[in-house]
């Protein structure tokens, strides 16, 4: 790859603070890989530029989150692609970085789901799974319909009358799932025709699996306590733990002392209170990987390790570039400053052959910089 002297699709140069609330300037510049028969890393030839908004997509969840984020605290590791199952009813897909296992999900196979009568709720054997693609719609999560159609919500009402958001009203769902609304086998009460309208999941906790016992919340306001959502793709701003970090809260039945997004680590302690965002927040906001999928900063030559992940070899590694790029932002007054790079953000795509890495370099400002301003300064980036 060339050297690059002046912002194009691929390199950027953006303003903005570090985690102290200095001012930086940094260079976000994005590489984009496909693999030999070896499983080596090449340049793509056709390489992707970096996401300047967010994508959304009809289904309502994020595709793909901005790159151009002046600082992250840890590395985004995205997987867009399926489970393969190869026709077994259940199995786990994995993702291990440097022989360090950081993902598994339980992929189950469609089930029937029964009310019983009384208390009993059937689940039925899992179907044989050729493949399930790794995206929220699958996994734990959604919205209890067939309860929240018994009480109404102020905000879809005013939604109806006005330029009010689907999902600025959703928000006032109580029988919305926080941490993932798009997916699927979130009951608040277990009402038969509540038990008999819903799909169970494919994606689950292996450590924390939905059992007939515990599959309603039993209130609203008990969500809490229900199964982490697994996927591998974007987590939504608009979903809980990133909603908090902007100083919203679902809210909650009781006062828990702790929920499992604590418990293991992916959330400080202060999640559930209602306080105004600080700078902390806004770093913790701008980290958009699934739970355990983010990690402490690449910096090259990474292994990681796919199991079931791809369509037809049961384990593959990759193993990221080794070289890291040089990186240099603008120092002003006709000098340049260079950075110690770090990668922001990984996404593999197993399916299309395809890695892509986001790599920051960064250095102190002055002071903040316009957009117009930026397009004029220097930058450099050798590869």
């Amino acid at each position: 790859m060339p050297t690059i002297e002046q912002p194009t699709a691929h390199v950027k140069q953006v303003s903005g603070r570090d985690p102290t609330g200095a001012w930086i300037l940094a260079v976000l510049a994005k590489a984009t890989y496909t693999w030999d028969r070896d499983f080596k890393l090449v340049p793509a030839a056709e390489p992707l530029p970096l996401v300047v908004d967010p994508v959304m997509i009809p289904e309502g969840r994020m595709l793909a989150d901005c790159d151009l984020y002046p600082f992250k605290l840890k590395t985004d590791l995205i997987l867009h692609g399926h489970a393969y199952g190869r026709m077994r009813p259940h199995f786990d897909a994995t993702i291990s970085v440097n022989e360090k296992l950081v993902k598994r999900i339980r992929v189950i196979g469609d089930r029937e789901v029964a009310s019983m009568g009384g208390d009993q709720i059937y689940f039925g054997p899992p179907a044989p799974v050729e493949k399930v693609p790794l995206t929220y719609e699958y996994a734990y999560g959604g919205i209890d319909t067939v309860n929240a159609a018994t009480e109404p919500n102020p905000w879809m009402e005013l939604a109806a009358d006005t330029d009010v958001r689907d999902l600025e009203a959703q928000q006032g769902n109580r029988f919305r799932y926080p941490r993932n609304p798009v997916g699927k086998g979130y009951l608040v009460y277990a009402k038969p025709e509540a038990v008999d309208a819903l799909q169970l999941p494919n994606l689950e906790d292996p450590t924390d699996l939905l059992t007939p016992q515990r599959l309603a919340a039993g209130e609203p306001g008990h969500w809490y306590r229900m199964p982490l959502p697994q996927a591998a793709e974007w987590v939504d701003a608009a979903w809980f733990p990133r909603l908090a970090y902007l100083g919203m809260h679902p809210g909650t039945h009781d006062k828990p002392k702790t929920i499992p997004e604590i418990e293991r680590g992916f959330a400080p302690r202060h999640i559930l209170e209602l306080r105004k965002p600080g700078i902390d927040d806004a770093f913790q906001l701008v980290q958009g990987a699934s739970l355990g999928l983010q990690l402490p900063h690449f910096r090259g030559g990474e292994a990681i390790t796919l199991e079931n992940l791809h369509p037809t070899e049961a384990k593959l590694t990759l193993r990221l570039p080794a070289a890291r790029p040089k990186i240099w932002v603008d120092g002003r007054k006709g000098t340049m400053k260079e950075t110690d790079p770090v990668i922001q953000t990984v996404v593999l795509e197993p399916d299309a052959k395809r890695v892509s890495v986001v790599w920051r370099g960064a250095a102190p400002a002055l002071r903040p910089y316009l957009p117009e301003e930026l397009e004029r300064m220097p930058l450099k980036v050798v590869w």
